[in-house]
């Protein structure tokens, strides 16, 4: 990659200096997951003021380390996606899933909710489920942990709890919510 615009000189010290962001993560897969191939090749030219002017070339090579840890992003089709210069990333990941009491006003029973439906939905297929998976956005392959971090209405996040799961050797996560009742007392449908 050639590095004009990436980098600068600072004069009058001769300095090498990073001029904006540098984005490992597109550089990555621009190389085709190839850490090896992200660097930048820098020519540098040093003249005098002399007649005739002389000149001197030097040629760097300089190599990018992912160093930017990005946070992870849930993964689902119909998410309203970003642009970001770091790749796509759903903004305001929004799932729904319904708990089924049968014709008590109460819910007594754990529950696993396994599928929800993504907001907006798939237009291809509109009451399609899915899971919530979470994904890492680097190449630093940090683990993932998913918590519940509000209810809506609020007052109900010790009804549920949240296991995280490795799907594989991916960089993806499955973030499994289950209910259950808090000191055996039910959750009241009627108190939403």
């Amino acid at each position: 990659f050639a590095g004009v615009g990436n980098f600068s000189i600072s004069l009058p010290n001769g300095f090498v200096e990073v001029a904006q962001v540098l984005d490992f993560e597109s550089m990555y897969r621009a190389t085709g997951n190839r850490a090896d191939l992200c660097y930048y090749n820098l020519t540098v030219i040093a003249m005098d003021q002399g007649t005739p002017s002389l000149q001197a070339i030097a040629y760097f090579k300089i190599g990018i380390l992912d160093g930017d840890d990005l946070g992870p992003t849930f993964v689902y089709g119909s998410c309203i996606s970003s642009t970001e210069p770091y790749g796509p990333t759903c903004i305001r990941a929004r799932y729904v899933s319904n708990l089924q009491p049968g014709n008590s006003q109460y819910i007594h029973y754990f529950h696993r909710l396994w599928y929800f439906t993504p907001y907006p939905a798939d237009t291809n297929n509109p009451n399609g489920n899915v899971e919530i998976i979470a994904q890492d956005r680097d190449t630093l392959d940090s683990n993932i942990t998913c918590r519940i971090a509000q209810t809506l209405p609020s007052g109900f996040e010790q009804y549920f709890s949240v296991s995280t799961v490795q799907i594989g050797q991916t960089k993806q996560y499955r973030c499994v919510v289950t209910y259950s009742p808090v000191n055996n007392v039910p959750l009241n449908r009627n108190t939403f």
